[in-house]
């Protein structure tokens, strides 16, 4: 039960696998740019920029999110190399990802990684090496640029996307501690391992939609295919600070009365025994 002072959660999301339907006018999920849902997964490229948002507003601020998803990332026949990546996105903006600069995994284009957008924060999973990241492969939170805020390799969870087989990633973020932590393991693997973890105070911006964003590579020798097998999501709202307080109040009032309710309790007991 929520009281008059809290906010209910929105609904968590959950798809173990996605309908053929997930993608139709009105239904989950808004999937823009040809992506679409084949097979029971939701394929986010292999041409150009893809976007998929849940239809609905995911988080109330202030709160606790924690969402998992399991993709599968394989380079695209006769290519070499990966190429771009993908992201887990939270947004204000329903709109399409920009249809250029794919290096900038449909989060950006260069007029809005000018260093200075709101109201969008990404983790991102990048299978190409860039001249301002120094891991070839790597996981990192995007913080109103491309530029990562701080990557760490999947290595670290003992992850090689070389093997192309199905990995989940965690995000997590403590919103009484401001602290957002991402996890990884193959597939099936339990428990998920830290990969990095990461200070954050996030705006507290109305309405928030949450989903997925991807771009295949510059050039037919370093692209991707990436698939998105499964997704959890789900929120927590916190009290605000007001309600916070007053609970704390409550409970430290309650204490000396309960106390003093006891030794009456107590006191009368005794007075009885000794009739």
């Amino acid at each position: 039960m929520y009281s008059s002072g809290e906010a209910k959660p929105p609904p968590p999301i959950s798809f173990p696998s996605f309908p053929r339907s997930s993608c139709d006018a009105g239904d989950l999920l808004r999937c823009m740019q040809n992506s679409s849902v084949t097979d029971g997964y939701l394929c986010l490229v292999p041409e150009e920029n893809r976007r998929v948002l849940y239809n609905r507003p995911a988080i109330m601020w202030p709160s606790n999110y924690d969402t998992n998803f399991t993709v599968l990332i394989r380079k695209r026949p006769n290519a070499t190399y990966f190429g771009d990546g993908m992201a887990f996105v939270m947004t204000t903006d329903m709109r399409q990802s920009p249809r250029k600069h794919r290096r900038f995994f449909g989060l950006f284009d260069q007029s809005t990684n000018a260093w200075n957008t709101t109201g969008q924060l990404a983790v991102e999973i990048d299978t190409v090496p860039n001249e301002y990241e120094i891991q070839e492969y790597h996981v990192g939170v995007d913080i109103a640029s491309i530029v990562s805020n701080i990557t760490a390799p999947p290595s670290k969870a003992n992850v090689d996307l070389n093997r192309e087989i199905p990995v989940t990633y965690r995000v997590n973020y403590d919103g009484w501690t401001k602290k957002l932590e991402v996890s990884a393991g193959y597939a099936g693997q339990e428990p998920l391992k830290s990969v990095l973890n990461f200070s954050i105070v996030i705006a507290k911006i109305d309405p928030i939609y949450v989903g997925f964003t991807a771009a295949s590579g510059p050039s037919l020798d370093a692209s991707e295919s990436i698939r998105v097998l499964s997704w959890n999501f789900s929120s927590t709202p916190l009290p605000d600070s007001k309600h916070r307080v007053g609970t704390i109040l409550a409970i430290i009032l309650s204490i000396p009365f309960g106390v003093i309710l006891l030794g009456l309790l107590i006191l009368l007991g005794v007075r009885k025994w000794r009739r």
